[in-house]
């Protein structure tokens, strides 16, 4: 297995250490047994570096809390694999990911990544019901514009050297879309290729990102308007980007919309409680 290359795993982790156990055991069970772990723990004040401890062999790097983008690239700095997964610490590998995502780039030795599929488990690892994956097997550049269609890094295995080349992920997008940020740079000049395998258990719970809306409503904006410049001249590109990108008053009334949802729920819930609390009989 020697002859055989090294992929590095990068698990970035705030705050997470009650999931990250799940995370590491899921790269531990992979079938394809030449990788590194690295544990990112970026700043957390849980017992993140102690879970990352009980593991020999395992990397743990620690920081102060700089976000995922940065926590990311700290890892990548490190690493020493040809090829890189960016694991989230509350997700987990199937066990072929790594062997799936290997055989794909070594079968398409022109692109930069190769990425696959997902399905949703909740916080306690039970699944969840998963949309449909839309399928992209032309242009994914231009169709990254229209919706990110790798639901987390997690799905993808990158070639080291291609993230090398886009100078990895952009430290400034410390609210979110930093990973649709580096598909954009990635395939703007080199091919990709979705794999269309099931290789991740992505989770889904009150605390991830991608739950946090206004907050994500916001990356949008940020990245959308970062990318406008870069495809200044591409009237197609450009026309996307205006309309992904959500004007000052539209977002405020978003949020409005959103608070006033959580609190109608909050509210609904506490009824239904006082209901089910008046219907227990009570003791003499």
């Amino acid at each position: 297995m020697n002859d055989e290359p090294l992929i590095s795993v990068i698990i970035p982790c705030y705050q997470q250490a009650h999931y990250l156990v799940e995370a590491i055991e899921s790269v531990l069970a992979q079938t394809y047994t030449r990788y590194e772990i690295i544990v990112v723990d970026d700043g957390s004040t849980d017992n993140t570096s102690a879970v990352a401890a009980r593991y020999s062999g395992l990397r743990c790097i620690r920081q102060r809390h700089l976000g995922l983008p940065t926590a990311r690239n700290t890892g990548l700095r490190v690493c020493a694999g040809e090829y890189v997964v960016f694991l989230d610490a509350d997700d987990r590998l199937l066990p072929a990911a790594l062997a799936t995502g290997l055989d794909c780039l070594r079968a398409q030795p022109e692109c930069a990544f190769v990425y696959g599929f997902c399905e949703f488990i909740d916080h306690a690892g039970a699944s969840l019901p998963t949309p449909p994956h839309p399928i992209i097997e032309q242009q994914h550049y231009r169709a990254l514009f229209e919706r990110n269609y790798i639901w987390t890094p997690g799905a993808a295995m990158f070639r080291r050297n291609a993230l090398a080349q886009v100078g990895g992920f952009d430290q400034t997008l410390v609210r979110g879309c930093e990973d649709l940020d580096i598909y954009l740079r990635v395939t703007k000049d080199r091919p990709v290729y979705g794999h269309g395998r099931v290789i991740l258990q992505y989770r889904k719970h009150g605390g991830s990102m991608s739950m946090k809306v206004t907050s994500m409503l916001r990356a949008s904006n940020e990245l959308f308007r970062k990318h406008l410049k870069l495809v200044k001249g591409d009237v197609e590109l450009e026309e996307l980007c205006q309309r992904k990108i959500i004007p000052p008053h539209r977002l405020l009334g978003r949020r409005l919309s959103i608070r006033l949802f959580a609190a109608i729920r909050v509210r609904t819930r506490l009824r239904a409680l006082k209901l089910a609390l008046q219907r227990v009989p009570k003791v003499s």
